[in-house]
């Protein structure tokens, strides 16, 4: 399943980003939640997991009233997404105290990669194997 999310999905963006960063600065990121409310409500189909749903990382973020009630390690997650995206709404950079460094994508192909057990800046080019699939 990988292959599928690395070649279709996760590449064609991170290519678009480094298009993105040559103009201004750029942060780009990967939810990988396995167990995340996909935005239909419904399960993952069996044969996909363990993966996450696209915009499942929305369910984080905003307070929706017929959202999925998240369990406490999704509420940390949740906690620290908002922490990023706050000061990046307010200032353009998502950098504040207390979280792990959110890098810039440049050259070095660093992104933050969001899971509960752990937010830790990832190679996207090495993590999904971005050079295969180009």
């Amino acid at each position: 399943m990988a292959e599928v999310s690395d070649s279709g999905w996760i590449c064609p963006s991170w290519k678009a980003g480094r298009e993105h960063a040559r103009k201004a600065p750029t942060y780009a990121y990967v939810f990988t939640d396995p167990s995340a409310p996909t935005p239909s409500g419904q399960p993952l189909p069996a044969h996909v997991r363990p993966a996450t749903a696209h915009g499942a990382e929305t369910f984080y973020l905003f307070d929706f009233p017929d959202a999925p009630k998240l369990t406490a390690d999704q509420r940390r997650l949740a906690d620290q997404l908002v922490g990023y995206w706050t000061p990046f709404v307010r200032t353009g950079d998502p950098n504040g105290a207390g979280d792990p460094a959110w890098p810039r994508l440049n050259a070095a192909d660093s992104a933050l990669n969001l899971a509960p057990d752990a937010v830790r800046p990832v190679n996207m080019k090495v993590a999904h194997h971005c050079g295969l699939w180009s």
